[in-house]
């Protein structure tokens, strides 16, 4: 099978999509947006994701400080809340190290990535399915990391004690909703769809 022979950067990357590209090439081109090692979408979310762990920490040792002095009712500061920051942000400081765990607990999976999209950055160029499985795992790696982010940041909410059951229930399922579309393929290759190849 012929491979893709247009100009890629040091990444693997196409540096530009050519003007009569195959679907092929296009769902390549795409997965090198989501997945580029320096400035692809997946890296972004990754780096805020870090960073916001960095802020949730600081906040967190910080609001440890005001529990050791008398608190006034109106600038009262729960524990628990303290405690998700702190969760919070030392799970999103090793955002990529977060995800393997939840890989590894949830699907056995030992060889999740720390950029897990470069893995479907290869493919024959003629065979669309093959490109079609790989765009999607790809998207769903993305938004696997996305919900994840929002799980742990609603954490927060729920130890000052809003929402309630309801964001219980949506926290939850924000973590084990993000962990399965981070590790789609495993999991329909578990349920007998999209078999072939891949990935993370």
């Amino acid at each position: 099978m012929s491979k893709i022979t247009y100009v890629k950067d040091v990444a693997g990357c196409l540096t530009k999509l050519p003007s009569d590209a195959s679907f092929t090439t296009y769902a390549h081109y795409a997965i090198c947006q989501l997945g580029d090692p320096n400035w692809g979408l997946y890296k972004l979310i990754t780096t805020f994701g870090t960073l916001a762990g960095l802020l949730l920490v600081i906040i967190g040792f910080y609001r440890l400080q005001k529990h050791g002095r008398q608190q006034q009712m109106f600038r009262y500061h729960s524990p628990l809340a303290t405690f998700f920051y702190l969760l919070s942000g030392v799970a999103l400081l090793s955002y990529t190290g977060f995800f393997q765990m939840l890989s590894y607990t949830f699907f056995s999976n030992y060889e999740f990535s720390a950029n897990p999209i470069m893995s479907y950055m290869t493919f024959p160029d003629d065979t669309t399915e093959t490109a079609l499985q790989y765009l999607t795992y790809s998207c769903l790696i993305v938004i696997g990391a996305i919900a994840v982010l929002r799980g742990m940041l609603a954490l927060i909410k729920l130890g000052e004690g809003q929402g309630g059951t309801s964001e219980i229930a949506s926290t939850v399922t924000y973590i084990c909703a993000g962990a399965c579309a981070l590790n789609a393929q495993i999991l329909l290759n578990f349920f007998g769809i999209w078999t072939t190849g891949g990935g993370s």
